[in-house]
């Protein structure tokens, strides 16, 4: 009987090992419908994406800062969502206006016309010790995510939504088809019920993993599952959890529990990014037609470990221009 099971085992592995290693065979890659994207699944670019413009160098998420990324050489921009008490769909990361304007309340607190201004010193994420000074620049402001579709037409965008609600998704859908959108932006949030709902209102807007879809993914990829399961999501942004990322999160995290939460996950990541497990499942998500996207890569060394992956299509950083000065010197650089 056991040797029945070991039998039934052996050929189970190794059927799921070769239709991992060949996916085309069982599923039909996703197709898109922007030539940058298709060109990067393809392997004959590295997207170059710029997280919340290049926060590093301006103010994030501003105009200014997305102006920035662009002269500096990015071909996607990386931005947040948030509502105003106005409805207002507004461009930043924090729902807490705490870190950015000094001021401990919700976005939704406010009417747009009444947010408060940015605080003059703003502490950098993914940074220890890190600022930028707001007087620096020329009156940065929370724009609106209307103007910033209507200032930066054509350029490709990933949104994250933070607050996510049916009224949110619904207001955000008709501003992508409103600036005819639809092929050159993604979109998704964290909360895996939300994700699917935006799925389900607009199954034209390419969406990426919420963290249930992660959990999910990963759990199909370590019992053999994967290669026969649908993927809904297209594109899978995670984070290459490193030394500097550790620390930053280790000052943020308060008390023991915390502190140990960090250290499980942070190793817990490193686990998962060695190369024998990492590498067959992005290069089969490649191959299928899914975005493999690392953030946030801020050194050299980093963008060097992204590239080490053959499944990995797009680098997102707080560095737009040491970046393309980087994917310059590897000839892998392309502006779009």
């Amino acid at each position: 009987m056991i040797m029945y099971i070991l039998g039934a085992l052996t050929v189970y592995w190794a059927t799921s090992y070769f239709f991992l290693k060949n996916p085309q065979i069982l599923k039909k890659k996703k197709s898109w419908k922007s030539p940058l994207l298709s060109k990067a699944l393809n392997k004959e670019q590295v997207l170059h994406i710029a997280h919340r413009g290049g926060s590093r160098y301006k103010v994030e998420n501003t105009i200014e800062s997305f102006e920035n990324g662009l002269k500096e050489g990015t071909n996607v921009l990386e931005l947040d969502v948030c509502m105003t008490k106005d409805k207002q769909i507004i461009v930043i990361h924090d729902d807490n206006l705490k870190r950015m304007c000094g001021v401990n309340k919700l976005t939704e607190e406010f009417d747009y016309k009444d947010l408060p201004k940015f605080q003059e010193e703003i502490h950098l994420d993914f940074s220890v010790g890190g600022k930028v000074y707001s007087k620096d620049y020329k009156n940065p402001y929370i724009p609106t995510l209307d103007e910033v579709f209507t200032r930066f037409p054509g350029v490709h965008m990933n949104i994250e939504i933070k607050t996510p609600n049916e009224e949110f998704i619904q207001m955000m859908n008709k501003l992508i088809i409103k600036h005819n959108r639809e092929d050159i932006t993604i979109w998704g949030c964290k909360n895996p019920e939300m994700s699917r709902r935006l799925k389900e209102v607009n199954p034209n807007i390419n969406r990426f993993f919420s963290l249930g879809g992660l959990k999910d993914l990963v759990i199909k990829y370590f019992t053999g599952l994967l290669p026969f399961s649908e993927i809904q999501e297209e594109s899978l942004q995670i984070p290459i959890f490193n030394r500097e990322h550790y620390e930053w999160k280790k000052l943020e995290s308060k008390g023991f529990m915390q502190h140990l939460a960090c250290r499980v996950y942070f190793l817990a990541i490193r686990l998962l990014l060695s190369s024998f497990i990492a590498k067959p499942l992005f290069e089969h998500l490649r191959q299928r037609g899914i975005l493999v996207i690392f953030w946030v890569m801020n050194n050299r060394e980093m963008f060097e470990e992204c590239l080490q992956f053959s499944g990995c299509v797009g680098i997102m950083t707080d560095e737009p221009a040491l970046l393309t000065q980087f994917l310059k010197e590897k000839t892998v650089y392309k502006k779009d």
